[in-house]
């Protein structure tokens, strides 16, 4: 009885291939969890750059109906008079957001986003809104060439 007692008491523990098993199921767990997260970071930056060019633009027509009296008949002056109408401009390593169109015509301004690195499905290059989509102006598929 006591001889059977103590090969219960050496028995503990897990084996190698029990070990082996569990750090393979780790493995291919976090396999897939890296790319499904990389994914969800990188349509959360694009969904903040269309969020980002929605208040730009909204802002713009703000401006244009609000400063009705000032002349704004140019891309600089309509810069300068949007920015009062945003409390802080967005700002991001790697992208920078401007407004375009053509002056005399306000009807025509619009923001735009410059990015100087690639974002996800998203090449260097400019964009601005259309609809709900980000629309290419521009595209450097190969900044470094």
């Amino acid at each position: 009885m006591i001889k059977r007692l103590q090969k219960l008491k050496n028995k503990k523990g897990f084996t190698l291939v029990e070990l082996m098993v569990v750090v393979a199921i780790i493995g291919v767990l976090t396999a897939i969890a890296i790319p499904v997260y990389n994914n969800v970071t990188d349509n959360a930056k694009i969904a903040a750059f269309k969020s980002n060019l929605r208040t730009i633009d909204g802002a713009i027509m703000q401006a244009i109906a609000g400063e009705a009296d000032a002349n704004i008949d140019t891309v600089t002056k309509i810069n300068d008079v949007v920015k009062k109408y945003i409390q802080t401009w967005p700002d991001a390593t790697g992208v920078t957001y401007t407004v375009i169109g053509t002056d005399a015509k306000v009807e025509t301004y619009k923001a735009q986003i410059t990015i100087t690195d690639k974002y996800g499905s998203l090449d260097a290059g400019t964009y601005v809104l259309k609809g709900d989509k980000l629309e290419a102006l521009s595209v450097v598929t190969d900044p470094e060439v």
